[in-house]
């Protein structure tokens, strides 16, 4: 073909930049060029050798060198406007896309052997229950020149090759960019690949699957059997498969190899393997990554591999047989054997589902009314399986309304539709999953956080769908996987016996009493028969209360309306105070991390539902602590004394005074045995009931521990007065140098005022009425004053938190660096601090106001000290610099409402700290480093 003066945009098939997928790097071969339009288009195609072209054009050509196939894209076109008519074009075209085309020799011979299984197939003239759509390739022989010999390693086995018109039609979809539906069906290459009319063959009776589309990109279930009848890649396939394309390619917009597995099973394909995946990838490039071109290339390779894969499965696939002597079946029977058999075949792809979901799916294909028991109706179900992406319809929607909630990314008009951000997708599934789902979301945004990393652009509705798909298949394999382990007989079912050790890897400890009541809400007893999807229905119940009962419940519901005043969140100083009331020893930074630990909607704050789950994360410990103690010192099996039962529970961290522990001992000796030890039932009821107790002695000093009680005592006392009581303005003298504001009348005030609250939570907290006084007496007794210090700190405390709170998300340190600065600055804060006050005996001629400001002081590092605590972790400080340092931290603490003069507090150590770093003040940096390697 004689080029013209004008030449035309080129296109390069079997080169790494422009190979369209088609070729892999192994099989590139020069390939021929199109004939000259002077050509017949009917003449008969000469017997070739290879990919050498007739002598007549061979020899024709100018210059005569044998270079990789140019063709312009002015020539494809012409070839397809007349693929209608010219076979021979139609031909050619076929052996531009595929290098393994009809004038391959072995290729010809593979078409007559379809042709010969085509025509035997339409002269039997099968019913449509036994006639399945034939794959397009067959197993080709190989040559007597490649034939394996007995010391030939085996081999798996060639992968098929798309059938050459279809990639041709494919191609030519791609460059012309008309959707599927735009195509001429009437063409010989349309025909070819939608061949008869109706994909499910002329003799199909089963009504037609729902057109419902749950958005955009999802597929209808019409859409998915193209993907198991036809090798045709729909406009909107190819759309899909660029949003995993884009979302799983490295820099370079190129796709490792690699993660071609991770990349099918979000494209819903059900035979994914990772050695075939490397297979079919080896044979589509020999390059260890992909552009997109190659990557279409292998989806249609595996495509057709899964194709030809699942319809041998699903011939083979038999349900499991009644027995000879069973009488027949009921309709209610036949669908749970119906519903049984969908089930074992999903299991079969590793895919775990539901009976709701079974029901609601195999309605959406249109099989209600189907036994699902042949290879057509198995399809067909497939199909609709993977464009529902496993959910029902109400759960769809529910999806749909979580993804709207969802923060938008940039307009985006494009075929996707709308976008939401990247951080927004874990809020999104955790509003459909629930609070329980949370571990499992949390593996599943560490496994996409390289991926969200590198191509952090936004997400569609197909891949909300499509990572709610993957969560929800983690929550239910969990499941299964622990009721397969009590599946002893593997029948399918579990007793309500062994719900308990069913809950138990699930974070569930439950007791005797809660599994009873629990299971009396479902109506289960212990010899209660339970397959699969009655267990899943328990753990949900339980999950739904949390595994308290009804008066547990209650109690902490008492509670936390308590604290949360009524607004229905709590801050986590308020957590910190609610669980001191209720008898855990907790820090702020302890209680920070358990707020962080349930706060699922990520607000900084705790409401119920939260609050619960935080409960029943303590309970949970407690109970391992319970069952170590019990273990270790064999309670079960040896006798109890006073002794040993007040060790036991010293060891679980409850000390109760001597009073309590006697009297809890007494009644435990008169209501059961203790010389045989306890049971564990007896001995988690012991400890609880203690726990409990402890708190009510607590809540009476405001959680002030027995030292420091003591000293407020003889604080109070230490003016010599005998009645128990000072006066209103003995009080205001003792406060004087307290830090309260008491030196102001607006100060006294307030006051007066807080003074009355303190007398009413006394009250509350069990302070006997005479311990109290009336409210407004000018007289004030100990246990008021004890209440009134206890709120000025948890207001200080408030003040301390939100200024650390303010500082650490300024500051670019990890929270594990900022823990161990923490550690590090609360060490050399308590050398600071027990030099400022003295010992324990110094303490006890202090004044009130004294040891206030001692127990609300706050951990302070002396400035000199900070220099020397650089110096320890390698910082390199000069003379020089020493003044600059001094005045820097005088500019960071010019926002401390505490005595600079005593030294810098923890938010004030962080900005300095983080100031360091940043200037590599005495070469700190290269400290840290030497620190690491070491």
């Amino acid at each position: 073909m004689v080029q013209s003066s004008h030449s035309m945009p080129m296109l390069r098939v079997g080169h790494r930049s422009g190979s369209m997928g088609m070729t892999s790097g192994k099989d590139r071969r020069p390939m021929p060029r199109l004939p000259t339009p002077a050509q017949s288009p009917v003449a008969p195609i000469p017997e070739l050798r290879g990919w050498e072209l007739p002598s007549m054009e061979r020899d024709s050509m100018t210059p005569k060198r044998r270079d990789p196939m140019m063709i312009s894209v002015g020539d494809l076109k012409r070839v397809l406007r007349r693929q209608k008519s010219d076979i021979h074009s139609d031909v050619l075209l076929a052996q531009v896309v595929s290098p393994k085309s009809k004038l391959d020799p072995l290729l010809r011979k593979k078409e007559r052997q379809e042709k010969r299984h085509r025509d035997a197939d339409r002269d039997r003239g099968l019913n449509r229950g036994e006639r399945q759509r034939l794959p397009n390739t067959v197993a080709v022989e190989e040559p007597e020149a490649v034939q394996r010999t007995p010391a030939t390693p085996l081999k798996l086995p060639p992968t098929p090759q798309p059938n050459p018109r279809d990639r041709a039609l494919n191609l030519a979809r791609r460059m012309s960019g008309a959707r599927a539906d735009e195509m001429d069906v009437s063409s010989p290459v349309a025909h070819s690949v939608t061949g008869p009319p109706g994909k499910e063959g002329m003799n199909c009776d089963l009504p037609e699957p729902s057109k419902w589309r749950r958005g955009a990109l999802i597929p209808s279930v019409d859409d998915c059997l193209d993907r198991l009848y036809t090798e045709l890649v729909p406009a909107e396939d190819v759309t899909r498969m660029r949003v995993m394309f884009s979302r799983f390619a490295k820099s370079g917009f190129e796709l490792s190899k690699d993660d071609l597995p991770e990349v099918l099973r979000h494209l819903h394909f059900f035979l994914v393997a990772a050695d075939k995946c490397h297979q079919i990838a080896k044979e589509t490039t020999s390059f260890d990554v992909m552009d997109f071109n190659d990557f279409q290339d292998f989806y249609e390779r595996f495509a057709s591999y899964e194709r030809q894969a699942l319809q041998m499965k699903l011939k083979r696939w038999r349900p499991v047989p009644p027995s000879k002597f069973a009488p027949p079946p009921t309709e209610h029977e036949k669908e749970m054997q119906a519903l049984q058999h969908l089930r074992s075949l999903l299991r079969s792809f590793g895919v775990v589902c539901t009976h709701s979901t079974l029901v609601d799916i195999r309605d959406t294909a249109g099989l209600k009314q189907s036994q699902c028991d042949n290879v057509t109706a198995l399809t067909r179900f497939l199909a609709a399986f993977r464009a529902s992406e496993g959910f029902t319809v109400n759960e769809a929607e529910l999806l749909l309304k979580s993804f709207e909630e969802c923060e938008s990314d940039l307009v985006n008009l494009g075929p996707e539709g709308r976008m939401i951000k990247v951080s927004e997708l874990a809020k999104g599934l955790l509003n459909f999953g629930g609070l329980y789902c949370v571990d499992h979301l949390h593996a599943l945004m560490a496994q996409l956080e390289g991926v969200f990393k590198e191509r952090g652009h936004g997400i569609c509705i197909f891949e909300f769908l499509v990572h709610a798909r993957v969560l929800r298949q983690m929550e239910l394999k969990e499941v299964a996987d622990h009721f397969a382990a009590l599946d002893l007989d593997k029948d399918g079912f579990i007793r309500g016996s062994d719900l308990q050790a069913l809950m138990q890897p699930l974070g569930f400890t439950l007791l005797g009493k809660e599994l009873q009541e629990l299971q009396a809400a479902k109506s289960i007893v212990a010899e209660t028969k339970l397959d699969f999807d009655g267990a899943l229905g328990f753990v949900a119940h339980v999950r739904q209360r949390h595994g308290f009962t009804d008066a547990e419940t209650q109690e902490c519901m008492t509670t936390f309306e308590r604290f949360s005043l009524g607004s229905g969140e709590m801050p986590t100083l308020q957590v910190m105070e609610l669980l001191q009331w209720m008898g855990f020893k907790n820090r702020v930074e302890d209680v920070r991390k358990m707020v962080q630990q349930v706060d699922f909607n990520a607000n900084g704050t705790m409401d119920r539902t939260e609050y619960l789950r935080l409960m029943r994360l303590q309970k949970e410990s407690k109970l391992a602590s319970y069952r170590k103690v019990y273990q270790a010192m064999s309670l079960g099996k040896s006798a109890l004394t006073a002794e040993l039962f007040a060790q036991a529970l010293a060891d679980v961290q409850l000390h109760a005074p001597p009073r309590i522990l006697d009297d809890i001992f007494g009644k435990l000796q008169a209501e059961a045995s203790v010389s045989a030890g306890l049971s564990w039932e007896t001995w988690v009821a012991v400890a609880e009931h203690t726990r409990k107790l402890i708190p009510v002695e607590n809540r009476k000093q405001a959680t002030f521990s027995d030292l420091e009680l003591e000293q407020l005592r003889m604080a109070f006392n230490l003016q010599g007065f005998s009645s128990g009581y000072v006066s209103m303005g003995e009080l205001l003298w003792m406060l004087s140098d307290s830090g309260m504001p008491v030196n102001k009348a607006s100060g006294r005030r307030d006051l007066y005022v807080s003074l009355d609250k303190a007398r009413k939570v006394a009250l509350e907290s069990g302070v006997p009425p005479e311990d109290v006084g009336r409210p407004g007496s000018p007289r004030v007794r100990f246990y008021p004053v004890v209440h009134l210090v206890r709120a000025f700190l948890r207001n200080q405390e408030q003040k301390t938190y939100e200024r650390e709170e303010a500082v650490m998300r300024a500051v670019r340190f990890s929270s594990a660096e900022i823990q161990e600065l923490r550690t590090l600055f609360e060490k050399e804060g308590k050398e600071a601090q027990r030099e400022l006050w003295g010992d324990e005996e110094e303490a006890t001629k202090r004044s009130l106001g004294s040891v206030v400001r001692m127990l609300c002081q706050e951990a302070r590092v002396p400035i000199n000290r900070v220099i020397l605590f650089t110096s320890r972790i390698g910082a390199r400080i000069k003379i020089s610099q020493k003044e600059e340092l001094y005045t820097k931290i005088r500019e960071i603490s010019a926002f401390d409402p505490g005595d600079v003069q005593r030294g810098i507090d923890f938010p004030s150590f962080l900005q300095l700290m983080q100031w360091m770093v940043d200037c590599n003040f005495g070469d700190i940096n290269s400290a840290a480093e030497r620190a690491l390697n070491r």
